[in-house]
């Protein structure tokens, strides 16, 4: 069996799941570590799926967060 690379997940504490990726155009869900992907923080203080184009966004406070190709504004910070 291959060696898995160590990765950062987003882990959800009031739940105890993590946030897991089903459709680009749905908002983000919780689930299991197992099917969990890989995040990066990036230097512009942003959450990004690991090796895509694709951010951590939310319109507005309290709203679920989706994903997003635009990471340059501030729905993304």
């Amino acid at each position: 069996m291959g060696q898995v690379r160590p990765h950062k997940v987003i882990f959800h504490p009031s739940t105890g799941l993590y946030v897991l990726r089903k459709y680009l155009i749905e908002p983000l869900k919780l689930g299991s570590y197992t099917e969990s992907e890989a995040w990066s923080y990036t230097p512009k203080k942003t959450l990004s799926l690991k090796d895509t184009n694709f951010c951590l966004q939310a319109d507005e406070l309290g709203e679920a967060v989706k994903l997003g190709i635009i990471c340059s504004d501030l729905s993304s910070k």
